[in-house]
């Protein structure tokens, strides 16, 4: 399946989207709680995905730095209700896709596949 790494700051909804991620069948590469360590693990690892918590103020801006790097990366955002401007600011920046919290895990499945899927499309 999919080689990806999750962005974070909670370590308890990092282990879930991890379990959760692993569960379908995906590489979870690295997981981490901050922009600078994410940027050294998408170097280091490549990853096809790139989960990333946009509720958390650094999370646009990883967002944007990650698409500075790899315009046809595929970032899927994550944030819980009422973060509705951020994740409409995600989209304008080009990411492929969202999951809201708390995860549930065929939503995760579905939104992952579908991004998988649409990322193979000529």
């Amino acid at each position: 399946m999919a080689k990806v790494l999750v962005v974070d700051s909670s370590p308890f909804m990092r282990g879930t989207l991890k379990f959760m991620l692993e569960s379908g069948g995906h590489d979870v590469v690295a997981n981490t709680d901050n922009a600078k360590e994410a940027l050294d693990f998408y170097s280091r690892y490549r990853p096809e995905i790139v989960t990333i918590d946009i509720s958390e103020d650094e999370g646009l801006g990883l967002v944007r730095a990650l698409s500075g790097l790899n315009p046809s990366l595929k970032i899927v955002t994550v944030c819980g209700e009422g973060n509705e401007d951020k994740r409409e600011e995600a989209r304008k920046s080009g990411v492929f896709g969202h999951i809201m919290k708390p995860y549930k895990n065929d939503e995760i499945q579905s939104e992952i596949s579908r991004v998988i899927k649409a990322a193979k499309k000529p």
